[in-house]
């Protein structure tokens, strides 16, 4: 896929996934459970290991390759020490249960639009520049329909359309860190970093966000139907 073409169909993904998911969430499900964690959890490892990271370490022959994706879980370790996600505000059966400090306080933004800036500037990159943009997109996708779980615990048990307006403003940070990558491609050719940083994001995302928030038998048969989904799909799709 042509670069302009990349970047049009990534912005799409980077801002409406997380935006049409909580919008759903916070119009119309409210769900109790958090099954989604799992299943997410399940997508994006799954896929990261049997997928993403044989195709970096195909394709990149740098040996920087394994100290790039060390380098991504360290930038998402050190952004997550920026507040973004307070698992303690989550009540034990249900999503929806936050207990803090007002959500539209400007630091609690910042913080968030922070994380999400960073995620456009490594996830896009890491799909304007991939040589197979379908392939790429699965786990980002995945992980920005999540996103949209989070985003709708963030800001929900308010006035919706507030809600909505701030969740749609967060959410475009997405879209100011993929052209940040788009033009750092463009000028400086550092494409071959972006894959695996991305990966290294994508595990840690999964890892640290998603499975600790699993303390059930019905969170563990979502995790494990997620992966056996990505298993069977990249058997399907590309015979591996």
């Amino acid at each position: 896929m042509e670069y302009l073409s990349a970047l049009a169909v990534s912005s799409a993904i980077l801002f409406l996934t997380p935006v049409i998911s909580s919008f759903f969430l916070l119009y119309f499900v409210k769900p109790k459970g958090r099954v989604i964690l799992g299943f997410g959890s399940g997508v994006i490892l799954s896929y990261v290991f049997i997928k993403i990271v044989p195709d970096i370490y195909e394709h990149n022959h740098s040996e920087l390759f394994p100290i790039l994706m060390l380098g991504g879980i360290f930038i998402s370790l050190l952004f997550d020490k920026i507040n973004f996600f307070k698992r303690a505000h989550l009540s034990e059966d249900e999503l929806s249960c936050w207990k803090c400090e007002e959500p539209f306080r400007i630091d609690f933004s910042i913080a968030l639009s922070l994380h999400y800036f960073l995620d456009g500037f490594f996830l896009g990159g890491f799909l304007i520049s991939s040589e197979s943009f379908a392939v790429s997109s699965i786990p980002v996708i995945a992980h920005k329909f999540v996103d949209g779980f989070i985003l709708f615990i963030s800001f929900s048990g308010y006035d919706k359309v507030r809600s909505m307006v701030r969740i749609m403003i967060v959410s475009l940070f997405n879209i100011v860190g993929l052209f940040f990558s788009y033009f750092s491609i463009s000028i400086f050719s550092i494409s071959d970093i972006f894959s695996p940083i991305a990966g290294g994001i994508l595990i840690y995302v999964a890892i640290h966000d998603f499975i600790p928030a699993l303390n059930s038998a019905k969170d563990f048969a979502s995790f494990t139907l997620g992966a056996l989904i990505i298993v069977l799909l990249t058997k399907l799709l590309f015979g591996h």
